[in-house]
């Protein structure tokens, strides 16, 4: 199940993204009666230790299947709801399950962990490695004459709205806007936003290309190369669309400061891959890392040049603005 990705890097074929929610169902379906396992375990089935907070918080608000062997890695019963934790524990109970005077389980004597899954997640991350490696992150790029801005904005869960905006950047005026509005298939999970919003990029920009050329530079709400895999949603849009792009980032997913300074660069693993920043009116830093086709520094001189105000650089506060009215339009 899933959709698969048009891809414009004829030697890198993307993999087809996962329905997250079912293959969590058919995991749940494997646990015997009598048997618990907890969120972990079925994070490490999917593929990734990662995946357990989204589990707890799907299984909180969308209960399927035996929902109620799940358990914390402790033996405790997950939530805050006292009625749904009484009925787990009622449930557990007539399947022979004893609880301690504590309140947990022994999982030593009923810990299920024999899934069988093709791992999906180990798939995803592997992919994004191999996407890592073909990204570019060295050339020397001037600023062009006009920037791109590339965010997302929510009508429900499962439905986004991509809007592109274009900003001359010589006085910060907007040249050029588009919007796109499609069904989103893959949950939020920490270094995996690739796969729940390129899909909604691509198809903007393959629309925004079939009325002119794309911006020479891209900036992309979210992480570029710092990221865990150096593989952050602006590599993505860039490798895959063949496009220059910048990640703009609120949060450091990884990496450290390698400088004093108030604006230090960024090291993951002996490489520099980008620089915090701090704007002219904002004293919050925003890191910024290379997407796709340019360096750390040519990455840092294009944010510059089009963040004179406000929280984020122009062409990503006008995408945000842009997706947000479509959307909250949509919800209408």
């Amino acid at each position: 199940m899933g959709i698969r990705i048009v891809n414009r890097v004829e030697s890198l074929l993307c993999p087809r993204i996962p329905n997250l929610p079912w293959e969590l169902g058919e995991l749940l379906k494997q646990i015997p009666a009598g048997c618990v396992t907890t969120f972990g375990d079925l994070a490490e089935a999917l593929g990734d230790l990662t995946a357990a907070r989204w589990i707890a918080q799907e299984l909180g608000s969308h209960p399927i299947g035996p929902w109620y062997r799940v358990v914390k890695r402790t033996g405790e019963l997950a939530g805050t709801d006292s009625d749904r934790m009484a009925l787990q524990r009622d449930m557990l109970a007539a399947e022979g399950l004893n609880f301690n005077d504590d309140g947990r389980i022994d999982l030593a004597d009923c810990r299920w962990c024999d899934f069988t899954c093709p791992a999906p997640l180990r798939q995803l991350a592997a992919w994004q490695s191999e996407l890592a490696v073909r990204a570019d992150g060295t050339t020397e790029v001037a600023i062009p004459p006009l920037i791109g801005g590339l965010d997302v904005s929510y009508v429900s869960d499962n439905q986004a709205v991509a809007a592109y905006v274009e900003i001359d950047v010589a006085s910060g005026a907007t040249v050029f806007s588009a919007t796109h509005h499609a069904e989103i298939g893959f949950p939020y999970l920490t270094g995996y936003l690739t796969f729940r919003e390129l899909p909604i990029h691509l198809a903007l920009i393959e629309q925004v290309r079939q009325e002119k050329p794309l911006a020479k530079v891209i900036l992309v709400d979210g992480a570029g190369q710092l990221h865990p895999r150096r593989s952050g949603i602006a590599v993505g849009v860039g490798v895959v669309a063949d496009c220059v792009t910048i990640g703009v980032a609120k949060h450091r997913l990884c990496g450290r400061a390698v400088s004093g300074d108030p604006e230090p660069l960024l090291e993951l693993n002996g490489a520099v891959l980008g620089q915090s920043l701090i704007g002219t009116t904002s004293r919050k830093p925003l890191q910024i890392s290379p997407g796709h086709g340019l360096s750390v520094a040519s990455a840092v001189a294009c944010v510059r040049a089009v963040w004179k105000h406000g929280r984020t650089p122009i062409p990503i506060r006008e995408a945000d603005a842009l997706s947000r009215r479509v959307a909250k339009a949509a919800k209408a």
